[in-house]
């Protein structure tokens, strides 16, 4: 293995790294008061513990019904970017980490 290979993994390490702490700190996920439901009566949607829409193969139904399966269910995730730049350089620096490992495994094979 050359130094230019070892250089090259090294580098495609390193911005596959900062990538990943960037996108890490660029999001906040937190539980919202909706919890989607399914049961054999069909789809419900629920915001804290009211029925609001259930729908069972037909028209959506809107309701103020008490939710069936409300504390068996698991909220909704609510994804919000903390820093809208960490996003667009964590991609970016994933597409050059990804493009220096395809870079390696082209230099490495033998038949080139």
């Amino acid at each position: 293995m050359t130094i230019q290979h070892l250089v090259i993994k090294y580098v495609a390490a390193t911005f596959g790294l900062v990538a990943g702490i960037l996108l890490f700190f660029s999001l906040t996920i937190t539980s919202s008061p909706f919890k989607p439901i399914v049961t054999v009566d069909g789809a419900h949607l629920c915001f804290d513990g009211k029925l609001l829409a259930a729908g069972y193969g037909g028209p959506l139904v809107l309701t103020s019904d008490p939710c069936p399966g409300w504390d068996q269910a698991k909220a909704a995730a609510l994804v919000s970017s903390e820093h809208p730049n960490f996003i667009q350089w964590g991609l970016i620096f994933l597409v050059i980490s990804f493009g220096l490992q395809l870079l390696d495994i082209w230099w490495s094979t033998p038949d080139r």
